[in-house]
């Protein structure tokens, strides 16, 4: 009998070898041709369609895709075969009619502990659990809350951005830096519970990991190829490098979670936050667990990995998303001059009609009756949606369409492609926020505008990246003007990313509006009382007395204007001394009238854009256009404030003397608006800090 030799072992192992490889990465490329499903052509082994996505944005590949092989074709990413569906009727059934069938999304590989445990990635009744336990933060109510603790992180930030403004209240800005820096407040508040200090600080290093784990060096990297070709040898890199692809400043963010879990514990104390919902529920489940019964430790779900997974995802997906959609919104809007000012003249007239209440916060009710605000934001996450692609996996045998789909069959939408398809939205390229108005969104094509996906498994955090974008949005448009720079690009630039629309170098002039209106007005003044002053001095007559202010023109204007925004007396008051009428209406013996002088002042009926510092509306082509009675600082009539005059000369003798001698400018403790003392009657302001700069 003859013995084998080298060659016949050659030949094996070659046999063996190419069997191998036939099976493990030839054969997966049969997979939609089995299927009967058209598939784009160009699949190589081990990598797929996937060679050089480093160096190109997929999501306009499979933008081109979808023109060439169809709406719904096959391709490979690595070794898996993903289903790419643009067809809306498709996706709503994949996401809403038979959901129970691709509850999931795609597992890559195992995650290393902790990051295996967030929403985003947890899979069948893992992920029911969790997400009907992080639900309740994300409702109306709860939101509402958060909203008043939004409203002070963008009241800081317009702090911060005016203290950098030079004298003419403007500042070049990269948005997408100053947006990740309120994005970041609001979600360390709101989902640890931590008030962080310092975060503009280029050497902050809660924002240098913060900014690294998105950086573009972390995705435009031919390694990123192993995640789809050889995802376990990509998991074998993650454990080996733990510090890599970001992996140390995710590892910071959970000692940051860890450090908020265990001051919680040491004091005892539960607040609002996202991180309390969880404790209570942990500690809930230990008591008496999901089925009212008792459980042992191993049977748990709510772990402290499971904790600590929910706030580390919370603090990375919020503050990312959130901060490109501010950025690409005040991106637009300086591009688009004619949108922002329609946005401000709405959201100005809603700030009065809720002050006016009493109501001083831009909160929930207020942005959320703001209608093109809401336009203008849903036609950004239109042009830039955060996620371009989204993914389901069937987690058993079914059918979309009449097409057979197998279980672990892993479905693509490609979310960007589909918003910028021309079949469904005209002229797809234009930042349009008309067309989410309300004679043309019925217009639009259900599932065919998907930022958040859509169905049980839509962005469980929607609702409150909405309500912190609509708050800072409304305060930044209020507080300035947007306006592009010689820096600024044609088109936004992204990094590129495998999933992700990440934008890079938003750079944006921001205007101070009240700081630039008000310094024209201050030396406009300045013109007339130094010209008024010569003319008097050139003739023997060295005062400044009644003759001289009273000829000042603009002078007398600046002081209507600012006794019509800022009124001492806020409610004047009569009492009826006899029974009377007024308009038709029968007024008793003892009836208190009061007049809301502020309210009145401030309305938009009477003043057009009442919010506005605006002397102009004084002046002799406008001010016959004021409506008599709506202007009453001192009252009218024979009860009218007997020291008005008084008060008016000296005033505009200090102004105009003042005026003469120093230059007004806003310091760093200057409020964007003034604050007065909460007083039934009198509007008192305090704090009122500026700079006085002496002329030469």
């Amino acid at each position: 009998m003859a013995h084998s030799g080298p060659y016949d072992w050659g030949v094996l192992f070659l046999s063996l070898a190419f069997y191998y490889f036939k099976k493990k990465y030839l054969n997966p490329l049969k997979h939609f041709q089995k299927l009967g499903i058209p598939t784009k052509p160009g699949a190589w082994p081990i990598v797929g369609h996937m060679w050089g996505f480093w160096k190109t944005y997929i999501y306009r590949t499979e933008f081109e895709d979808i023109q060439r092989y169809g709406k719904v074709h096959g391709v490979y990413q690595g070794t898996q075969p993903c289903l790419r569906v643009a067809d809306p009727e498709l996706i709503k059934e994949i996401m809403i009619t038979k959901f129970e069938d691709f509850t999931d999304h795609r597992k890559f590989m195992e995650e290393p502990e902790y990051r295996r445990k967030m929403l985003f990635g947890l899979q069948g009744q893992e992920w029911k659990t969790m997400r009907q336990v992080c639900s309740p933060f994300f409702s109306t109510g709860k939101i509402r809350q958060m909203s008043l603790v939004m409203n002070d992180c963008v009241d800081e930030s317009i702090t911060r951005i005016q203290q950098k403004a030079d004298a003419d209240g403007v500042v070049e800005l990269d948005v997408k830096k100053t947006a990740m820096i309120v994005t970041m407040d609001v979600i360390l508040r709101c989902g640890l519970g931590i008030t962080p200090t310092n975060l503009d600080d280029p050497d902050n290093e809660l924002m240098k990991h913060a900014n690294k784990i998105f950086a573009a060096e972390n995705f435009e990297s031919p390694i990123l190829l192993l995640f789809f070709a050889v995802p376990k040898l990509m998991e074998l890199l993650v454990r080996a490098l733990p510090n890599a692809f970001g992996g140390d400043s995710l590892n910071y963010f959970l000692n940051v979670g860890r450090r908020a879990l265990a001051e919680r514990r040491k004091n005892a104390t539960w607040g609002n936050e996202f991180f309390d919902l969880l404790l209570k529920a942990q500690q809930q489940e230990q008591e008496k667990g999901n089925t009212g019964k008792p459980q042992n430790q191993s049977d748990m779900v709510i772990t402290e990995e499971m904790v600590l997974a929910q706030g580390l995802q919370f603090l990375i997906a919020g503050y990312e998303t959130t901060s490109t959609l501010l950025s690409t919104v005040v991106f637009s809007l300086a591009a688009n001059k004619e949108c922002q000012e329609k946005l401000y003249d709405e959201v100005s007239v809603k700030y009065y009609q809720f002050v006016s209440t009493g109501n001083i916060s831009l909160l929930h009710e207020m942005v959320n009756e703001c209608q093109y605000l809401d336009q203008i934001i849903h036609e950004a996450l239109r042009l830039y949606p955060s996620l371009t692609t989204l993914e389901r996996t069937a987690v058993a045998d079914t059918s979309i369409g009449g097409m057979k789909i197998p279980k672990g069959q892993v479905i693509q939408i490609p979310v960007w492609a589909i918003q910028h398809s021309p079949e469904y939205f005209e002229d797809p390229e234009k930042f349009d926020p008309d067309r989410w108005g309300p004679d043309r969104k019925n217009n639009i094509q259900p599932f065919t505008w998907l930022p958040f996906g859509q169905g049980n498994r839509n962005c469980i955090g929607m609702r409150f990246g909405l309500e912190e974008a609509k708050i800072c949005l409304a305060k930044w448009i209020l507080a300035f003007k947007f306006e592009k720079v010689p820096k600024s690009k044609d088109k936004l630039v992204f990094v590129k990313h495998p999933f992700l629309a990440v934008p890079s170098d938003v750079h944006v002039k921001f205007v101070c509006r009240d700081l630039a209106a008000n310094k024209e007005c201050q030396e406009k003044l300045y013109d007339e009382v130094s010209v008024k002053y010569y003319q008097f001095v050139s003739t023997g007559n060295i005062s400044l007395l009644h003759e001289m202010v009273n000829e000042c023109q603009y002078l007398d204007q600046i002081i209507h204007e600012a006794l019509r925004l800022y009124p001492s007396l806020t409610t004047l008051e009569r009492t009826a001394v006899a029974d009377t009428s007024i308009g038709g209406m029968k007024i008793p013996k003892g009836q208190v009238i009061q007049i809301p002088v502020w309210a009145i002042q401030h309305s938009p009926e009477y003043f057009e854009d009442p919010e506005k510092f605006d002397p102009d509306r004084w002046g002799p082509d406008r001010k016959n256009n004021i409506q008599p009675f709506t202007w009453l600082p001192f009252g009218q009539g024979n009860r009218n404030c007997i020291g008005m005059r008084f008060g008016l000369e000296e005033a505009k003798i200090c102004l105009a003397k003042w005026i003469l001698a120093f230059k007004f400018e806003k310091v760093p403790k200057s409020k964007d608006k003034l604050v007065f003392v909460k007083h039934p009657f009198l509007a008192v302001p305090s704090d009122v800090h500026v700079k006085f700069v002496c002329r030469e």
